[in-house]
């Protein structure tokens, strides 16, 4: 395989992972004060789980125990 057709497999594979991602997830932006996105990462990781897990797992709890 040349360089050439390593770079189309590569690409191809990148189209395939965005479209399901487009299909399957809603994307939003999050805007946090300085040194904030650090401090939830880290307590993210303490418990084993990825950022976006965390806060996803946060919000559904606020929203159990909002009432």
């Amino acid at each position: 395989m040349d360089l050439l057709d390593a770079k189309k497999k590569l690409e191809k594979s990148y189209r395939y992972k965005n479209d399901y991602n487009k299909r399957v997830y809603d994307r939003f932006s999050l805007m946090l004060p300085a040194g904030e996105k650090d401090r939830l990462k880290q307590a993210a990781a303490e418990r084993g789980e990825s950022l976006n897990a965390y806060i996803y797992e946060a919000i559904c709890f606020f929203e159990k125990n909002i009432e």
